[in-house]
Parts: structure tokens; C-alpha cells; sequence
């Protein structure tokens, strides 16, 4: 499921940039960017303790591990939604972007969470999508600005970290699912038929 809403989330970002649709393609690479931080985050956990699974003695052993099967029921299930039990409460996004973003290689997650944020949200930055044009007034200190539709200045400093945010989501999805499936695997192969 993680992997399919990848696609659709790089798909569709890809697809919001070539149509000069810079708003659109903030939202979903901050989405992406999330998305992805989120199962790389939880993949390691969960590779870890299957591989540490897949060492045990089947056919002598039996395993359980409640902390692993709450993680994958709060992952698969998660929801803020008032209707759903607390129990299914996600981790804070905020928090495993902090987590993510200690990793070696990986401190510049947060920032570029941070600027699609402004972007995304109802902020200055987000506005000035339609500031087209920056003049000097003859008067010290005043501005001359053209609003409207199109591309305006920030848009071309956001697509930086647009195209950051997809490019990394994109490429840890997978380098962190394919430990994961080899864990599987392990496991799978440990497991007496």
C-alpha cells in the first residue's frame, strides 16, 4: 500500500510540474516526502525485528511480539479521526521528520519539509505564488507588485525543494523496502513448511 501510494503521489507531482502547476505539486511532494519518511521510519524497526525473528528455531520455538504487531496495526491502520480508538493515533509526522532527519546524509528532510510547509499552508510564502513582479516606487521603501496568476518568483526557489522532496521520496521508498522484503523473505524461508 506504501509503495502503490508512492507512485500515485510521484505520479501525479510529476505530472502537476509539467502542467506548470507549481501549487499542486508542493502539496503532493510535501505529501510524498512524508509518506516516504513515515515507511523508512517504521521499515527499519520492523526489518530489524523480523530478521531477529527469522534467527529463531521454528520448530522449537513459537514468537510473539506484541510491540511489532502494534506497530504494524498503528502503521497499516493509522487515524486521527475522532471515531477511530486512540490506540491507532499515528506518530506526529513532525516527530519522524526530527528522527529521519538525524540520519547521516538525511539532515536536510526537515528543512525541506519546513519551506513545502509554508508553501502549502495558508502563509505568506504560499501567497506569494502570485507576485509576478518586484518594482522599486520612485517613493524610499515602497514597492511596486503585479499580482495574478502564473508563476511567480518563489515558485521557481519552491521547485528546488519540490524537486528534492519527490526525488528522495522516490529513492529511500525503495532503498528502505528492499531490506524490508528481504527481511520477509528470511522469515518466510525460517518458517518450517
Amino acid at each position: 500500500m506504501a509503495t502503490w501510494r508512492i507512485v500515485d503521489l510521484a505520479r501525479s507531482c510529476s505530472s502537476a510540474l509539467g502542467r506548470d502547476d507549481f501549487l499542486s505539486a508542493t502539496i503532493l511532494a510535501r505529501s510524498a516526502l512524508e509518506a516516504t519518511a513515515h515507511f523508512f521510519y517504521s521499515a527499519q524497526t520492523i526489518t530489524e525485528a523480523l530478521e531477529a525473528i527469522a534467527r529463531v528455531e521454528f520448530s522449537t520455538h513459537m514468537v510473539a511480539s506484541t510491540e511489532l504487531e502494534e506497530l504494524l496495526l498503528k502503521t497499516v491502520f493509522a487515524s486521527r479521526l475522532p471515531t477511530m480508538e486512540s490506540f491507532y493515533n499515528p506518530t506526529n509526522i513532525l516527530t519522524i521528520l526530527r528522527h529521519v532527519s538525524k540520519v547521516k546524509g538525511q539532515e536536510f528532510v526537515q528543512p525541506t519539509h519546513e519551506i513545502l510547509s509554508e508553501f502549502t499552508h495558508p502563509n505568506f510564502l504560499g501567497r506569494s505564488l502570485y507576485i509576478l513582479d518586484v518594482e522599486q516606487s520612485e517613493r524610499a521603501g515602497d514597492e511596486i507588485r503585479t499580482l495574478g496568476l502564473g508563476k511567480g518568483i518563489p515558485a521557481y526557489q519552491g521547485a528546488h525543494a519540490v524537486l528534492r522532496a519527490l526525488s528522495w521520496a522516490c529513492i529511500t521508498h525503495v532503498t528502505s523496502a528492499l531490506p524490508l522484503q528481504n527481511s520477509i523473505r528470511l522469515v518466510a524461508q525460517a518458517v518450517p513448511v
